[in-house]
């Protein structure tokens, strides 16, 4: 094992790992080695030479999607409001290039910009956010309600956890801008709530790449995803190191980093996100960490137990796989014999197939591989949720449609700050011979226009008098221009004056305004749509990574009620191979849609189909809660004490009522009324 450490470690390697001494390494035993960082070092550059073969063809795809990331950087510039920044050929330099903002403020103009963009943007984000989508669990199966509801409240419990409203409408951003919406579900521990569970974690597509040959919108086509990680040493070591030998051997693989001279870019901009290199980051402080999920095939068994019913792929060597199995059958063949049973009924049978699965590893800038494994998610995938705009392959934003027209309103208003500039406004003739001798020029300028000024002055022979000249600008169609323009940006973002919430036209109808805001919403569904199926597929991981690692017992109520009491705890034993009894689908979650629910109910329970515990128990009225309680307690008080309770009287008639012993009463009628928000 020596010698092949021996030759192993090349003169390079000695500079490289400052640490290590090499007469060291070959004066010291098999087991002394084992228990040093060297051994960590030599694990990790197991397999170097495919290591640095995967990192240049993950390069090759980096610098594939260059364009995708450069069109998504000046995108997200116009959206910011850097919209004169585009590098033009400088028409009085030959050969040179100058920035557009330089170029016309040399010409003596003002750089104007109208950013648009920006409120056509808040606008759709506002939609977004007037109407929310919550991710339900809705079971197949009749008898399965108890155990959707119970995921449907661990599902929205760790979406609260992550703050989703405000982690999407970023991604939603994201995806206005780029035309690619990309999240990460993991499992990990938060420091703040002192537990494990499921993190969102929005992923930028500047640090992001795959293989560039995909075509199709749901992915299927994807066999490789990776990200760039910019992390510091310590973050590196927490994170992969489970020794104190392996944190030892990371920080020697990147002894090239100088911690202490941190040169951190622009504080609050995302300057430092163009053109990312794919293996130095910009900040020397920081160590490159480049995450590889890959798709991969190998040949596996796949077993089904006729004894238990359970149906899995053995992995690992298949030879050996198979005679396990025959020693497994060998055995359950003897025992069934043994007790009177069919022996067929209790084997294992098995069929080799090529399988597909997906494979991870995380790689050193220079080809050593700090961790590796096959997923070890229980949906057999990556992390990752990613959704495209695409078509025939070609992958935008919807701001990059709206460029064109936001440099024309910022061409329209620059011509017209020119056109009013060079007009004559309030210049002042006056004859020469009509200026008194005592007075020059200037003199007679600060008279004229002083308030009760007077001047003293021989008309001339012709009777000239001053005169003062103020001229229009001239009509040359720009104002005509730019309101096109105004209205063409609105047509291509989707966003209309209705949506906007501007005030109509004098005379407008009310229900025709409404009715075109409402039309308006079909220019954005598209684009809300696209994203929608992205929350929905990044959900349909989370909720997995939650049936994988969710225990029995944890308290999962979001909202403190739930349909069934047994659903407010989890409990893994009922949900653990509900996976295909199991869809997700959007809920709507909007005032709008909350009113109707309410009035629901409220017609229910004036016909008495419900009591008011169930009317409580699915009502989203504030107070809800706290008089659930209160109804279930005194329910069970005056199941325990009837003749001696002393209820009011409005109660007494409601739980009267509850067991069916009379309609209620005008006073309970009034306050049923009242809660509702009646008169």
């Amino acid at each position: 094992m020596l010698n092949k450490i021996k030759d192993s470690l090349s003169e390079k390697d000695i500079k490289r790992f400052k640490k290590t001494n090499y007469t060291e390494i070959c004066n010291v035993t098999d087991e002394q080695y084992y228990k040093t960082s060297n051994w960590y070092i030599d694990k990790f550059r197991k397999n170097y030479g495919v290591n640095a073969l995967e990192l240049q063809e993950m390069s090759r795809f980096w610098d594939s999607l260059s364009d995708m990331r450069k069109r998504a950087y000046r995108a997200w510039r116009y959206r910011r409001g850097f919209q004169w920044d585009d590098i033009i050929n400088d028409p009085d330099h030959l050969g040179k290039t100058i920035k557009e903002e330089d170029y016309i403020l040399r010409q003596g103009k003002p750089a104007f910009k109208q950013n648009i963009i920006a409120q056509l943007m808040r606008t759709i984000v506002g939609q977004y956010r007037a109407n929310p989508v919550r991710s339900s669990v809705m079971a197949r199966a009749s008898d399965k309600q108890v155990e959707s509801e119970m995921l449907t409240n661990a599902l929205q419990s760790c979406l609260d956890r992550n703050q989703f409203r405000e982690v999407d409408v970023e991604n939603l951003q994201q995806f206005l801008v780029s035309g690619i919406s990309i999240g990460k579900i993991k499992w990990t521990w938060w420091d703040e709530e002192e537990m494990y569970d499921g993190k969102i974690d929005n992923v930028s597509p500047f640090m992001f790449g795959f293989n560039s040959d995909i075509n199709d919108s749901r992915n299927d086509d994807m066999w490789l995803l990776f990200e760039l990680h910019d992390m510091r040493i310590e973050d590196v070591k927490a994170k992969f190191a489970r020794t104190k030998e392996e944190a030892e051997a990371i920080e020697q693989l990147y002894s090239n980093i100088d911690r202490y001279n941190r040169m951190p870019n622009k504080g609050l901009t995302a300057e430092h996100k163009e053109f990312t290199d794919f293996y130095i980051p910009k900040d020397p402080t920081l160590c490159r960490v480049v995450e590889r999920w890959e798709k991969r095939d190998e040949w596996r068994l796949r077993v089904l137990d006729k004894l238990t019913g359970d149906y899995y792929i053995a992995k690992g060597d298949v030879n050996k796989n198979k005679e396990e199995i025959q020693r497994i059958n060998n055995q359950r063949r003897s025992d069934a014999v043994q007790n009177g049973i069919d022996p067929y009924e209790v084997v294992l049978l098995y069929k080799e197939e090529l399988c597909k699965f997906w494979y991870v590893k995380f790689l050193t800038p220079y080809g050593e591989c700090i961790r590796e494994m096959e997923s070890p998610y229980k949906h057999k995938s990556h992390p990752y949720a990613v959704k495209m705009n695409m078509l025939n392959g070609d992958t935008w934003g919807l701001v990059e449609e709206l460029i064109d027209q936001q440099r024309m309103i910022n061409r329209s208003m620059i011509l017209m700050d020119f056109i009013v500039s060079a007009s004559a406004k309030g210049v002042l003739l006056v004859p020469e011979d009509v200026v008194p001798n005592d007075m020059d020029i200037n003199d007679f300028a600060d008279e004229w226009t002083k308030f009760n000024g007077v001047i003293k002055y021989k008309p001339n022979k012709s009777g000239t008098v001053p005169q003062q000249i103020s001229a229009n600008s001239v009509n040359i169609g720009v104002g005509e221009m730019l309101d096109m323009q105004m209205k063409l940006i609105s047509q291509i973002a989707g966003v209309n004056p209705a949506m906007q919430g501007q005030e109509a036209k004098s005379g407008t109808p009310a229900a025709l305004y409404a009715e075109s805001a409402q039309n308006s919403a079909l220019n954005i569904k598209n684009t809300l749509e696209q994203f929608n199926s992205y929350v929905l597929q990044r959900d349909k991981k989370l909720l997995k990574v939650l049936i994988q690692n969710y225990e029995t017992g944890r308290y999962v109520s979001v909202s403190g009620k739930g349909y069934y009491d047994e659903a407010k705890k989890y409990d893994a034993t009922k949900v653990k191979d509900l996976d295909f009894d199991m869809v997700i689908a959007n809920q709507m979650d909007t005032p709008f849609y909350r009113m109707m629910i309410e009035e629901r109910l409220s017609q229910l329970l004036m016909n008495q189909i419900i009591d008011p515990i169930m009317y409580f128990e699915n009502s989203t009225l504030p107070f809800s809660d706290s008089l659930l309680n209160q109804l279930k307690a005194k329910q069970k008080e005056m199941q325990q004490t009837p003749e001696t309770a002393n209820y009011p009287p409005e109660m007494l008639a409601q739980m009267q009522a509850e067991a069916g012993a009379n309609p209620p009463t005008p006073q309970a009628q009034n306050v049923i009324n009242k809660l509702m928000g009646g008169q």
